[in-house]
């Protein structure tokens, strides 16, 4: 008879044991999580203030080109690469840096105060709903990093689209002084294409000159 009891004290202290292991182990487990979350929120706020520095940057160069007149398809590829990070800005903003909420480490005092059920069953429950938080801390992280990720990438692109919208209004340019300018007017060919470019006015002057001592 006495070896039930103590079969039956060994058992409940094995399973002590085994909620003490445990609830260490999710407690580690919901740091890391919490961690990594302050490690890419500090990576967004690093990629932002590089975003951002940009849009000023490129800002700075679009009034610089207005106040000296400068060329056309210079000044479609600034105001695209400003406006292309200053989009990306704001998606990380509100993808990756916008406050939401956060599952708590632990469980409302409330919730754990259970006096009907006996102390193993409330921590055995409640280690089920560690995992829960677990499960939504690393969803959140996941959603997080992907979206940092492909900000990045997109960052990395935007010189190649400032480039294509600096080709389609030089090509634009060109071909609408082409038409404006035939050869039956007498305008050189090759002050056709300086007209695309209001900085090369002094090289189209010095065509004109030589066409004009020509004829």
């Amino acid at each position: 008879m006495s070896d039930v009891p103590e079969a039956e004290v060994d058992t409940n202290g094995d399973e002590d044991a085994l909620l003490d292991w445990v609830e260490g182990q999710a407690a580690e487990n919901m740091r890391f999580h919490v961690e990594s979350l302050a490690v890419i929120s500090k990576e967004a706020n690093t990629t932002l203030t590089v975003l951002l520095a940009g849009v000023g940057a490129a800002s700075a160069y679009t009034v610089k080109l207005f106040d000296t007149h400068g060329a056309g398809w210079l000044l479609a590829a600034t105001i695209t690469f400003g406006v292309c990070l200053l989009l990306l800005s704001a998606w990380l903003i509100l993808g990756c840096l916008k406050i939401s909420e956060l599952p708590t480490p632990t469980n409302e005092p409330e919730n754990l105060y259970q006096p009907k059920y006996s102390l193993s069953a409330i921590r055995a429950a409640e280690i089920t709903n560690t995992q829960s938080r677990i499960h939504q801390v690393v969803r959140r992280n996941n959603k997080t990093a992907d979206r940092l990720n492909r900000i990045r990438l997109l960052a990395l692109l935007t010189p190649v689209i400032a480039s294509v919208a600096a080709g389609v209004v030089a090509a634009v340019g060109v071909e609408r002084h082409a038409s404006e300018c035939s050869p039956d007017r007498g305008v050189p060919a090759a002050a056709v294409g300086l007209l695309a470019y209001p900085d090369s006015l002094v090289g189209l002057r010095t065509v004109f000159a030589a066409s004009g001592e020509a004829g």
